[in-house]
């Protein structure tokens, strides 16, 4: 099984694209915002996010309480048309 982090590699979107382009015309290929994130997108930080997120899948679900779906529990909430 690939880890993680192999796969956050290999689905790296590829920022081969220039946003210098020579005619004003056009707009750039890529937005601040695509270009903040690939600054943000280092191998380190995205070993942290994979650790981080492997973590947070490998801990086991927590079985919560389970609902009472009874009519005799329903009928307690709904309003009382005699009030």
């Amino acid at each position: 099984m690939p880890s993680t982090l192999n796969l956050m590699k290999k689905n790296k979107p590829k920022s081969n694209l220039s946003t210098n382009n020579s005619s004003p015309d056009t707009e750039p290929i890529l937005s601040s915002d695509s270009e903040a994130l690939a600054a943000k997108e280092t191998d380190d930080n995205l070993e942290k996010l994979a650790k981080k997120l492997t973590e947070e899948w490998n801990k086991p679900v927590k079985a919560g309480k389970t609902p009472d779906l009874s009519f005799a529990k329903f009928a307690e909430r709904l309003p009382k048309k005699d009030q």
